[in-house]
Parts: structure tokens; sequence; C-alpha cells
């Protein structure tokens, strides 16, 4: 009889490198508003790009949590203060410099979808699951 635990102990062999992946925990702010126009009004985002992003982070992910939440920042471009309603996503994955490079770009895609002169994503420091 073959014990069930090998497969999960034993390494496979691969022909390439593999990375090594340290689990940390990304966090998203997708924006609800759009930045100020230059009267200060923020126009709400459309429900198809947050549609759109919420089916990217199913595709991307395999879990998260998400809430709605409100922060504040300061405009660079006017020197005022702005109150920002967003969607704050926690997503713990395994991260290799592959990943990194993936999320960089997927920052700047967000970033021009959303009209926004950031988008808020950071990575942890190491996460240990219980």
């Amino acid at each position: 009889m073959r014990n069930p635990l090998r497969k999960v102990v034993r390494r496979t062999e691969r022909p390439e490198a593999r990375e090594r992946a340290i689990l940390r925990t990304l966090t998203v702010l997708i924006p609800r508003t759009y930045n100020p126009d230059a009267t200060g009004v923020r126009k709400r985002v459309e429900l198809s790009k947050l549609v759109r992003t919420f089916r990217e982070m199913r595709r991307l992910f395999s879990g998260y949590s998400v809430q709605p939440t409100t922060g504040w920042y300061l405009d660079e471009n006017t020197g005022k203060g702005v109150r920002d309603r967003h969607f704050r996503f926690d997503v713990d994955l395994p991260v290799t410099p592959s990943v990194i490079e993936s999320l960089r770009k997927w920052k700047n895609i967000l970033e021009v979808r959303f009209e926004q002169q950031a988008i808020y994503m950071k990575l942890s420091e190491r996460a240990i699951w219980l």
C-alpha cells in the first residue's frame, strides 16, 4: 500500500529552476470614485469596471477578503486632502519575483482603468498560515 503523504512530502523534479515562494499578504485598494476633477467633483466608477476587476480577482487568486473602506490622501497636484472610498482586498499568496512583476503590471492596468494617480497595492512581510 502506498503512503498518501508521500505525494505531499516528495519534491517533484522539474527541468526548469524553481523559484522560491514566500507566503505574503497582498492588499489592494480599488477606488469607488474617480480622482476629483478641476472643480473637486468625484464621479462614481462605472459598475462594469468594478465587475471586471472583481472577476480578475477571482481568476488571479484562489481566495480573498474584501470590505468597503474609507481613507484619505493628500492630492499632490492641489495640495488638498481628499477623502477616498474604495474596496479593500486582502489576499494571501505565495510570492516569487515573477509574481511581483505580474502584480506591478496589473497595478499599471488598474491605474489606467480607474484613471487614478496611483492604485494602493502593498505586500506584507512573510505571513504564516495557522
